[in-house]
């Protein structure tokens, strides 16, 4: 896991394709996509784009991926990701392969990032993480792009 500013982000070639993600971040006006999937190089790196409010009722699970490497940056407003370091976590169904995703019952050892305007986490395939963990108390606008990153 890496969690930085964007600012930092050409200083950690461990991340494939950094040159694609920082030219894409350079072309757009990040604020202004909408909502949806943009693909950049074919299956090996693509976008979600994602706007939605704090208070959102969308309860997540912890996940992991397999294939994908994820880059998860916050272009406005606050968001608290779990994470946990199990390394057998106790599965909640059987993997995905066409989503490349598995889901997990909470582990009893979570720590806790917030993740803010203009910061970044990274987490690599395998490592457990449960985005949109925020107080559903507070009303913030958000806008987070999720980069899907194709192990090299």
């Amino acid at each position: 896991m890496i969690f930085s500013q964007l600012s930092n982000l050409k200083k950690y070639k461990e991340i494939p394709y950094l040159k694609e993600i920082d030219l894409f971040l350079a072309q757009h006006n990040l604020l202004q996509l909408p909502v949806g999937e943009i693909n950049i190089l074919d299956e090996h790196l693509f976008v979600h784009i994602y706007h939605y409010f704090s208070d959102k009722e969308d309860p997540v699970n912890f996940e992991s991926h397999r294939v994908y490497t994820d880059l998860h940056l916050i272009m406005r407003g606050r968001e608290k990701i779990q994470i946990a370091s199990d390394t057998q976590p106790s599965p909640l169904a059987g993997y995905d392969e066409k989503e490349d995703v598995q889901f997990f019952h909470a582990p009893s050892d979570v720590s806790e990032i917030i993740v803010g305007t203009k910061e970044f986490v990274v987490f690599f395939a395998g490592e457990l993480h449960r985005p949109k963990s925020f107080n559903r108390n507070v009303h913030d606008p958000i806008t987070k792009f999720v980069f899907k990153i194709k192990s090299k």
